[in-house]
């Protein structure tokens, strides 16, 4: 989000064409899905992570040094960007977790996932800072990102393990899932697609993950210049995103272990419901405390959805 903003502006791209980029970019990710899915099945998570993780090399390098036109940031950000952000992204790093726990599949999962919001919130003041340094400091921002992601793949290459039965071992909690089922719903064996395709939980799931995307990605890719429309300096709207990444954390956390006790349907109705005021405030905040308390609110919210949909997903349909 930080990147995108001043990549536009030195670039003189309309705000409706950001908002295109990153609905592409999360376009590619849903539509690559299916194959991603394919593969995790038959290569396992690390060497997709890892695989992913050079896509993103690749297109963080080209956006830094090739980007001048708008079809670059559409083609490079949403196509390239979106594609390798899903290869080494959700459903590798889901089923991996998934595969690992049972008992506490919604604390694993939490903890997992508030890896992406701590990263938002060390990334973006400090690459606002980068950006707005010079002209064309988002450059050295996107190089940033694909210094980054070639260790993210090196990581994921020497230190991520498939699954547990790959080693000899079982999943956590692996025997205990009469206690789980009880405290979390169903707890499913995998099934053929075919059978999961008909079932209406699943339907409902996408209903509500829907919902929770719309509202995230709608702020990344414009969070930014709404605050600097509204009046605020470029430092705050990046230590806004900053913030909405670091409340993410907190949201996770939360949203696996509420998960974990009461389940995670109902945790992910309550999450949603945060969302709501906090966009509200969103649409006219114009002191920094409305920014911050929209932040925690929106953030929280957010953040706990995306671990329920996850949880569930998993509880309901198998690892």
């Amino acid at each position: 989000g930080v990147i995108n903003a001043a990549m536009a502006t030195d670039l003189g791209l309309e705000r409706s064409t950001l908002g295109l980029g990153f609905g592409l970019f999360v376009l590619t990710q849903g539509g690559t899905a299916p194959l991603i899915a394919w593969l995790v099945n038959r290569l396992g998570a690390r060497l997709v992570i890892a695989s992913g993780s050079v896509v993103i090399t690749i297109a963080a390098l080209a956006l830094a040094l090739l980007a001048s036109e708008a079809w670059h940031y559409l083609l490079l950000f949403g196509l390239l960007m979106g594609t390798g952000s899903a290869v080494a992204g959700g459903i590798p790093l889901q089923t991996c977790t998934s595969l690992w726990f049972v008992r506490r599949r919604g604390l694993a999962m939490s903890i997992v996932m508030t890896a992406s919001s701590l990263g938002g919130f060390i990334a973006a003041p400090l690459l606002g800072e980068m950006v707005s340094s010079a002209h064309d400091g988002w450059r050295a921002g996107w190089l940033c990102v694909a210094g980054l992601a070639l260790l993210a793949g090196l990581v994921a290459l020497f230190g991520v393990g498939d699954s547990p039965a790959k080693y000899g071992q079982v999943a956590d909690g692996e025997q205990s899932n009469i206690e789980t089922r009880a405290r979390t719903g169903p707890v499913a064996t995998d099934m053929p697609w075919r059978n999961t395709l008909k079932q209406p939980a699943l339907w409902l799931s996408i209903n509500a993950a829907l919902a929770f995307n719309i509202v995230a990605f709608t702020l990344l890719a414009h969070l930014v210049p709404h605050l600097r429309g509204l009046g605020h300096s470029p430092q705050v709207a990046a230590l806004a995103l900053g913030c909405l990444s670091l409340v993410g954390v907190l949201g996770k956390l939360f949203g696996g272990l509420l998960s974990d006790r009461f389940g995670p349907r109902q945790v992910w109705v309550a999450a949603l419901l945060m969302c709501v005021p906090g966009m509200l405030l969103l649409m006219d905040a114009r002191s920094a405390w409305m920014v911050y308390l929209a932040a925690l609110l929106v953030g929280g919210g957010a953040a706990a959805s995306f671990v329920c949909w996850a949880t569930l997903v998993a509880n309901y349909f198998g690892a």
